[in-house]
């Protein structure tokens, strides 16, 4: 049997930010949320999780990455992986981020749009 990796994940756009040669790769960070209910006193409880997404200029699967702005809906596939790193202070520390292979704009929440997406990502349902 073959290994998978692949993440689909799809939240709100937090931040920006390119760099690296000709600012040819995306940090994006993307909160996704989840709620549950507290079984004793019945109230629910919404949890965000903030996730790391690179994405490559170069990558023609995806939306030019420059019109991606913070508050819009965003669908991401792609796969994770893990870098190990040493801070300044000698620690040793960890970095799980999802490289991107698709992303689809859902929802520009500024013009409330909800614009074509570029490949499969585009093609879920937009329960937000």
């Amino acid at each position: 049997m073959k290994d998978i990796n692949r993440v689909e994940l799809r939240g709100r756009v937090g931040n920006i930010q390119f760099f690296g040669r000709e600012n040819n790769v995306a940090s994006i960070s993307v909160s996704t949320r989840e709620s549950y209910q507290d079984r004793k006193t019945g109230e629910w409880t919404d949890v965000t999780t903030w996730h790391r997404v690179k994405a490559f200029t170069s990558n023609k699967a995806l939306p030019p990455l420059d019109t991606i702005e913070k508050g819009m809906i965003i669908s991401v596939i792609g796969s994770l992986s893990t870098n190990k790193y040493t801070d300044r202070d000698g620690n040793d520390r960890e970095n799980t981020e999802i490289t991107a292979s698709d992303i689809a704009i859902i929802r520009d929440t500024k013009t409330a749009q909800k614009p074509q997406g570029a490949g499969r990502a585009a093609n879920y349902d937009d329960d937000f």
